[in-house]
């Protein structure tokens, strides 16, 4: 597992107890910037709107997936 895949897992351990997590907690929880929590959050939330529409039907999908998973 590369350093990415392991801050992915360690992120979305903490929002499964959590329910939300902040830019500031996951920078510490990492001990990252926060220009690569951002992107971290970027890329898990454009996972989990990927993942919210691919059994809808919804075809080239261009709406505004907002998850309400950060704070």
């Amino acid at each position: 597992m590369n350093k990415s895949e392991k801050r992915e897992k360690d992120i979305l351990a903490l929002l499964r107890v959590s329910g939300t997590v902040s830019v500031s907690e996951a920078m510490s929880l990492l001990d990252v910037s926060e220009s690569t929590v951002r992107r971290l959050f970027a890329k898990l939330e454009a996972v989990a709107c990927e993942y919210q529409h691919r059994d809808c039907g919804a075809q080239n999908h261009t709406g505004n997936c907002q998850n309400n998973f950060w704070r």
